[in-house]
């Protein structure tokens, strides 16, 4: 990744101005090429996203803008993530909906996430950043509970990138790294 790089929403593909951001980082004790190897791998979810029991890619492509990922919550209950934006060595953005394209929530219209990988603010190669940001978008005449629901959010999304930070790290030592492909759901 170009350490120059600027990390900017593409507003062209999806229009994220007023949807509600809530965003959390982690230092990777990781090259971001490591770390890519393992963000960029969309069935590995289920490892660090509290609540789930597994990931499934379905169709083609299996990476890339419009690849899909089905995340159970149980053996009968899903959601479907959509990569609408992706950017080769730093990141993607997907859509999160049920598979008739309805938001998994009631309260928001849409739901967004952002996976990133950024330099480490020290600027040692060796080492890199991952931000994830949750953007949503309230339902008419609800936009008043997006700052409440937003600061609930923080701590998810706390909870969410220490769980990966911990995940990548020990696939990256080998202490979990090769047996995760065993345990994915299969089509």
């Amino acid at each position: 990744m170009d350490n120059s790089a600027q990390v900017v929403p593409d507003e062209a593909a999806v229009d994220l101005s007023m949807a509600q951001a809530v965003a959390a980082e982690a230092d990777l004790l990781m090259p971001v090429e490591r770390a890519w190897s393992l963000m960029r791998d969309l069935s590995l979810a289920h490892h660090y996203v509290p609540g789930l029991v597994g990931t499934e890619v379905i169709g083609e492509p299996a990476s890339g803008v419009g690849a899909r990922r089905r995340v159970y919550r149980s053996q009968d209950r899903w959601l479907i993530e959509t990569v609408l934006e992706w950017k080769e060595g730093s990141g993607f953005l997907i859509s999160v909906h049920h598979e008739d394209g309805r938001s998994p929530l009631p309260l928001f219209s849409t739901v967004w996430f952002r996976y990133q990988l950024l330099p480490a603010t020290s600027g040692d190669i060796s080492h890199c950043r991952a931000c994830l940001t949750l953007y949503f978008r309230c339902r008419p005449l609800l936009g008043f509970i997006a700052y409440p629901m937003a600061l609930l959010m923080k701590g998810m999304q706390r909870q969410l990138v220490h769980r990966l930070k911990k995940f990548y790290e020990s696939s990256a030592s080998g202490d979990g790294g090769e047996s995760h492909q065993a345990s994915n759901r299969s089509e």
